[in-house]
């Protein structure tokens, strides 16, 4: 058996760890320089930690295992909260079954329980495997992840004839006379008082402040594009979405994903996805619906958007090409040596309770 060290993240192991996250599912496809930018935007550049919050697995100076945490804050009645995400998290295929990835999930609780780093730990996209593995370590899985998705054939050939995207444009709505622009520039401040009206104050939610749209959406390697539904110079409603390649029986399609939304009035949130739908000719659109309230939901199912009863998606899922179903919504567990019923509450709020959530794609990493 190798003689492995376990150590907090040093900057010497930056390169050595990048080559590493190369081994890695997600990290696979990428290149090294678009390694690096991911880990230097989610560990090196999050807002909420002075240092990435990473472990690592060493054998001499080979990385050999690795477990990250994206810290991100949430609120909930004006109390702010940092909950640490676990990601990124593997061991070389040659160091596995010599009990390296327990201890590093053990060291790193130590770690963040013992200087109080985080309030609560909260997985937010698991496998079944990793599910079952993460259940080991006292999280508690709460509610059931769903998705619906918009896939459109016709799409697929009007998109690429066109070209993607045609942006830094507006569209005059019919039905209301407001105009709707598309670009990619986050503007920031008009969003902030969208969503500090919109979001639900009773509920637990990230905090959506200038330096979580700077971080998320500014820093992101991924561009976001936004479309904003203006009444003259006020905000009404957003939404922004991220593009991805998806691999369609030989063709490479492109995949927007809602990332998050906001509207003063269901009516105009009806609106802009009947724009996303019908006069953007996306090929490919998926909403995360995990927490999102039932009227949304609808609007988005009168629209197209269709989860597992529908016979393509449900194949897409079997081919393992979407994620499957009957996966928890997210895992939460106390940050405390000692889980206890009330370490699972926050301002008397139960963590466990999908109700008391409120989350986007935007909170997924």
């Amino acid at each position: 058996m190798s003689d492995v060290t376990l150590s907090e993240y040093d900057p010497e192991y930056k390169d050595r760890l990048i080559d590493f996250l190369g081994l890695g599912m997600s990290w696979a496809e990428l290149s090294k320089k678009e390694r690096k930018r991911f880990f230097e935007w989610k560990h090196e550049k999050n807002p909420y930690t002075e240092k990435p919050l990473s472990y690592l697995a060493l054998d001499g100076e080979k990385v050999v295992g690795h477990r990250g945490f994206v810290v991100q804050k949430f609120e909930h009645k004006g109390n702010n909260y940092l909950f640490g995400t676990p990601g990124d998290s593997m061991v070389h295929p040659d160091y596995r079954r010599q009990g390296i990835f327990s201890d590093l999930v053990d060291f790193s609780n130590d770690d963040l329980i013992n200087k109080s780093k985080v309030n609560l730990f909260l997985s937010l996209s698991t496998t079944r495997a990793t599910t079952k593995a993460t259940k080991k370590y006292g999280y508690v899985p709460v509610g059931e992840r769903k998705k619906l998705y918009r896939f459109s054939i016709k799409n697929i050939f009007s998109y690429r004839y066109n070209d993607g995207i045609d942006l830094n444009k507006t569209i005059s709505s019919e039905k209301t006379r407001h105009t709707i622009e598309i670009t990619e520039e986050v503007k920031k401040e008009d969003i902030i008082n969208l969503m500090a009206s919109y979001t639900e104050d009773k509920k637990l939610k990230n905090l959506r402040d200038e330096q979580f749209y700077r971080w998320r959406f500014e820093e992101c390697p991924n561009d976001p594009v936004y479309l904003y539904f203006w009444n003259r110079d006020e905000l009404e409603a957003y939404v922004s979405m991220e593009k991805d390649n998806f691999p369609f029986f030989g063709l490479d399609i492109d995949y927007y994903s809602l990332l998050e939304y906001g509207y003063t009035d269901i009516k105009i949130f009806g609106e802009l996805v009947r724009t996303l739908t019908k006069k953007l000719s996306l090929p490919f659109i998926m909403s995360y619906i995990f927490t999102r309230k039932k009227e949304e939901i609808s609007i988005l199912r009168d629209h197209g958007f269709k989860g597992s009863e529908s016979y393509l998606i449900n194949s897409l899922q079997k081919r393992g090409l979407l994620d499957e179903e009957g996966l928890p919504g997210i895992l939460v567990r106390p940050a405390s040596k000692e889980i206890s019923e009330q370490g699972f509450y926050l301002d008397n709020l139960d963590t466990r309770s999908e109700e008391n959530w409120s989350l986007f794609w935007s909170d997924v990493h």
